[in-house]
């Protein structure tokens, strides 16, 4: 049964919180607008640090006050080294100030920001949210055609997939993706701690992978962070059989005792590491973005962040197109989005996969150059300044690349 109405400018095929972004975005943009997929998760333990620029487009939906009342500071981005190897990196602390911002982002409760986006999509008139599944795509041809497992079919000018890591219509528009897995599970939960935050998120760099405590409200007079910790799925699997006292115990001293004593509120969620990129972003009007564009393990807060960028981009060829008369399902409107996100989205990706690499890695030689990188950065405001940039802004890696030419540059 087909839903008798003019086709869609867009549907948004998937409900995590990249797709209810990029239905905001699209109906901000004047599109009309449908967001398909199941009902929101309302129920996931994690965390997400929203940075400066995604917090910058949230602000131009009209949803400033609401993240910020649900979101923590970030003000401090600290980096050390938890290993137990011979030779260790120098502890390199960023702050927000020295590039002129007051934070770097806020750290959001996933299950409190789905509500809030959510909240958003209920109240938008130019957002049709249909709770259903797509089990079909017929493309090829404008309008593009979605059959719902209810029935319905829709029919759309484009295509935001949205719909994760094994996404239907990223199969549908024929798009590869290069996969691969990693030795390793993330432990994520939120502990209590006996020594204050002070808004800073640490992470540690351990043999494992990295183990990092990101800045949560307090609560009943007690300080509290949310942490992912990568370990060897047999130790993650224990970690998460542990009583809760021992578990907290664990996890205390991994971290070297920082934080004071911890204590878990809960027990830890686990979720295996892996990590995907696609071959291409679009392909006939299905535009990717979020896990079904690309994944990778939680290191630097970038993964929420590049979804962010993904649907902003979207809509804008969308838009762009629409406007211009031009066809989005067209193979230029598909290499023009390519071309947007392309540089961003591999440099995010293989920049994330090399720094987790050489965690994991027993060479040597791989430890003296990432010691060697970590004092050079804490030596020079230059590249101090440079990396801050290029993990906050979509071209932000220019300064970097342009920071470390002014480093390596001979004294006159």
């Amino acid at each position: 049964m087909s839903i008798d109405q003019p086709p869609f400018d867009v549907v948004i095929s998937g409900t995590g919180p990249a797709g209810m972004i990029a239905s905001l975005c699209a109906a901000k943009a004047g599109l009309s607008t449908a967001l398909v997929g199941p009902a929101i998760n309302l129920d996931d333990k994690r965390t997400t640090a929203l940075l400066a620029p995604s917090l910058d487009t949230l602000d131009s939906l009209g949803l400033s006050e609401a993240v910020a009342d649900i979101g923590t500071p970030l003000m401090t981005m600290r980096l050390m080294d938890g290993s137990r190897r011979l030779l260790r990196a120098p502890t390199v602390s960023f702050d927000a100030e020295e590039i002129g911002r007051a934070l770097f982002g806020l750290n959001c409760p996933n299950a409190q920001l789905n509500q809030m986006l959510l909240d958003a999509v209920s109240s938008q008139n130019a957002i049709k949210r249909i709770e259903a599944m797509v089990v079909d795509y017929t493309l090829g041809s404008n309008p593009i055609a979605m059959t719902l497992n209810d029935g319905q079919v829709l029919h759309t000018q484009s295509v935001m997939a949205a719909d994760g890591k094994n996404s239907p219509a990223r199969s549908a528009a024929g798009i590869n993706v290069r996969r691969w897995s990693y030795p390793q599970t993330a432990a994520v939960g939120v502990v209590r701690h006996a020594k204050p935050h002070d808004f800073v998120s640490t992470e540690f760099h351990t043999e494992t992978g990295p183990f990092t405590f990101v800045p949560m409200p307090d609560a009943d007079g007690e300080h509290r962070s949310s942490f992912v910790c990568a370990l060897s799925p047999d130790d993650a699997g224990a970690l998460a059989q542990m009583p809760l006292s021992d578990a907290s115990l664990f996890l205390e001293k991994r971290a070297q005792h920082l934080f004071g004593a911890l204590k878990l509120e809960e027990e830890v969620q686990l979720w295996p590491l892996e990590a995907l990129v696609a071959s291409a972003f679009a392909a006939k009007g299905v535009y990717l973005t979020g896990e079904t564009a690309h994944a990778f393990p939680p290191i630097g807060a970038q993964g929420l962040n590049l979804s962010v960028r993904d649907g902003s981009d979207a809509v804008d060829v969308i838009s762009s197109a629409l406007t211009s008369g031009d066809d989005p399902t067209s193979m230029l409107m598909a290499s023009r989005y390519s071309a947007k996100r392309r540089a961003d989205v591999w440099a995010r990706t293989f920049g994330v996969d090399a720094l987790n690499r050489s965690l994991l890695s027993g060479n040597p030689l791989l430890q003296v150059g990432r010691a060697a990188a970590m004092s050079l950065t804490r030596l020079s405001p230059r590249l101090k300044k440079g990396l801050m940039v290029a993990g906050l802004e979509p071209f932000g890696l220019r300064s970097m690349v342009g920071a470390m030419r002014d480093v390596m540059r001979p004294a006159a």
